[in-house]
């Protein structure tokens, strides 16, 4: 009850696990982001075998207090909340809200027209609070030196036998960035506070290898159209040699000297 908590995801998410939340504090001079992780073991039997390996509860979230006009963190709050999402939006809902078009939002479809206009009202107005500040915290990496990896992703449709019948490509909203930013920022003062807690240790999140049979039927795919596909790790083994043949490069430029490269 005390903040506006709403997700956005690709429409027909079901994954739905981070929530965002935007308010202004203290007369409008500061101005709060909060990003909400959920904790699914909170729906876990206590005492449960999955319950003996996971024993934290509630969402996690970061709140930051910001001064409402430089933006300026003022204040930073790490802890567990429990929290209730009021709206599930999707991008193309959440730019449309945005951009001033007229979009249905389906928690306010059944309220009368004067109080669905007041919290729509409320909604965007958050929705613009969360971009303003997004803007802001991606010039604010990209004066840092940030690396922006282009990419194109792209949506299976489907048909009603669930037979691929079309790649999408997605379409650029500038929402994805808005949420992307604030993930980021999230990572990042959660990465400070624990090198401020645990200064000498370090946290490694590892995933198995990939196993080669899983990639057998796309192998297959790419041959029958004719494409030759290598999914061993020739490629990751590659980059120690490029990386090294680049600072060589380097330092025979910036020495004046040569380096002579072999491809051994």
């Amino acid at each position: 009850e005390t903040h506006l908590v709403f997700s956005i995801d690709p429409r027909g998410c079901e994954d739905v696990d981070d929530t965002l939340s935007v308010r202004s504090l203290a007369g409008g001079k500061l101005l709060e982001l909060g990003v909400h992780i959920a904790d699914v073991t909170h729906f876990v039997s206590e005492g449960s075998l999955t319950d003996l390996e996971a024993r934290s509860r509630y969402a996690m979230s970061v709140l930051w207090e910001l001064d409402a006009q430089s933006l300026a963190v003022t204040e930073v709050w790490f802890g567990r909340t429990l929290i209730r999402s009021s709206y599930q939006l999707h991008y193309e809902l959440a730019q449309a809200l945005l951009n001033g078009k007229e979009a249905e939002v389906p928690e306010l479809a059944r309220l009368d027209p004067e109080e669905r206009d007041t919290k729509l009202t409320e909604l965007t107005k958050a929705l613009e609070k969360l971009t303003h500040i997004a803007r802001h915290l991606r010039a604010q990496r990209d004066r840092g030196g940030a690396l922006e990896l282009e990419g194109v992703e792209v949506r299976a449709q489907l048909d009603e036998e669930k037979n691929i019948t079309a790649l999408v490509p997605r379409q650029p909203l500038e929402v994805h960035e808005t949420v992307a930013e604030c993930m980021i920022y999230a990572n990042h003062w959660v990465a400070r506070k624990i090198q401020e807690v645990f200064p000498y240790q370090a946290l490694l999140r590892r995933h198995p290898s990939p196993r080669q049979e899983l990639f057998s039927q796309l192998v297959d795919t790419a041959q029958a159209r004719g494409f030759a596909m290598d999914t061993r790790w020739v490629l990751v083994r590659s980059l120690p040699v490029c990386l090294l043949t680049i600072w060589l490069e380097e330092l025979a430029s910036s020495e004046g000297g040569a380096c002579l490269l072999t491809g051994d």
